[in-house]
């Protein structure tokens, strides 16, 4: 995948959006390889000017994050403050397709140890990309004929520390000064259904 969004990619210094990457060309293809597509903003990260994703009045403070926006925004003024999702990011790793194939495996009996699922962000959309890959955790419990299971997330590993906001771009040897990495706050839910 070539560049013809001149000398910077898509929504470079030239405004073509036309690029693979916003803002690195032709590197994109050796940082990331072919499968990583496009990002359809013109300027995503605000550097012509004028309004970008983490544009806030004066004094905002953030009581979740709702999206990248905000996740870049509490990177570069919440002070490292841990902070939750929003209801609706919570709802797409509650409803995320590998949360439900552990469920069904969990009604059918087939839970196994580890008790971790993997979900990746990364291609999933602004709401969520900022959360990249992570880890639900999980827990088992059956008395009476009806089992519950509790899921934590998001997780950043089988310790079950919560998983963290460690710098924008995270790509090795390309840093974003100026802001504070930070934790996810974690959150539960539980799923009750017949002993298998």
């Amino acid at each position: 995948m070539g560049s013809s969004g001149g000398q910077y990619g898509a929504g470079g210094l030239n405004g073509d959006s036309s690029g693979p990457l916003f803002g690195f060309g032709d590197e994109a293809d050796l940082l990331y390889g072919n499968d990583i597509p496009a990002t359809d903003a013109v300027d995503p990260m605000g550097f012509q000017g004028g309004a970008h994703p983490w544009n806030y009045p004066a004094n905002t403070q953030l009581s979740v994050l709702r999206d990248s926006s905000d996740a870049m925004f509490h990177y570069f003024n919440g002070n490292g403050e841990t902070i939750g999702l929003s209801d609706a990011v919570k709802q797409k790793i509650i409803n995320h397709p590998n949360i439900e194939a552990q469920i069904e495996k969990n009604i059918n009996g087939e839970g196994v140890e580890p008790y971790r699922i993997a979900i990746n962000f990364t291609l999933e959309g602004w709401d969520v990309f900022h959360i990249g890959r992570t880890l639900v955790s999980y827990t088992e419990v059956c008395s009476s004929g009806s089992c519950t299971t509790t899921f934590t997330a998001p997780i950043f590993d089988e310790s079950g520390a919560p998983d963290r906001f460690e710098e924008p771009l995270n790509i090795n040897g390309l840093e974003v000064l100026g802001g504070v990495p930070y934790d996810y706050e974690t959150f539960e839910w539980s799923v009750t259904y017949p002993e298998p």
